[in-house]
């Protein structure tokens, strides 16, 4: 069962995504726990306000924690281009 409660091609609220991913670090449930946080902090600085959450395979293709995974309004990626997000374990 998901930790989470996204479905995919939904929008959702920037704040409402970070604090989901917050709540499952602060309850012991991820590995990576400083690596995670930056990516919030990525998510913070460059996506919007409301994004889309479109997960492109499995794992780490479908953790809400890897921006790549998070889509603006038009579809368009929520990092700029260049900014690399490494892959994680859950």
């Amino acid at each position: 069962m998901a930790w989470h409660h996204f479905q995919a091609g939904e929008r959702y609220r920037l704040s409402e995504v970070v604090a989901t991913c917050e709540r499952r670090v602060a309850i012991g449930g991820v590995l990576c726990v400083t690596e995670k946080r930056g990516l919030f902090e990525l998510l913070r600085q460059h996506a919007p306000a409301e994004v889309v959450w479109a997960p492109c395979s499995s794992g780490w293709g479908a953790s809400p924690f890897n921006p790549n995974c998070w889509r603006s309004a038009d579809g368009a990626a929520v990092l700029p281009a260049g900014v690399a997000v490494q892959e994680l374990p859950e």
